[in-house]
């Protein structure tokens, strides 16, 4: 499945790189509309994708922990659901919460 085919209008998606400590076969890809944050996780080379949605009403926290090269993103729920993920630059990491939090 192509990145391009997961879009929604007004959405915003972020793609981890290997190059700020991401997995160099399987990457996460962050999705933010204005109703919900989608992490999509490629299961290994099988081209199939896991995925964790949370409503962005639901959304109690989000943090950006500085890695050496680059940041990872935990984002927890009032229903203790949570999404953690790295592999962005610190630039999308904190755009991603600026996003998520008002």
């Amino acid at each position: 499945m192509k990145i391009e085919n997961m879009k929604h209008k007004n959405a915003e998606v972020f793609k981890t790189s290997f190059y700020f400590g991401g997995n160099m076969l399987v990457y996460d890809i962050i999705e933010i509309d204005n109703e919900k944050v989608i992490m999509r996780r490629m299961r290994y080379l099988l081209g199939a994708f896991y995925s964790v949605s949370i409503p962005l009403s639901n959304v109690v926290h989000v943090d950006v922990c500085k890695r050496e090269r680059g940041a990872e993103i935990l984002i927890e729920s009032y229903t203790h659901s949570h999404i953690v993920s790295k592999g962005y630059s610190l630039a999308s990491a904190h755009k991603i919460k600026q996003l998520i939090q008002p």
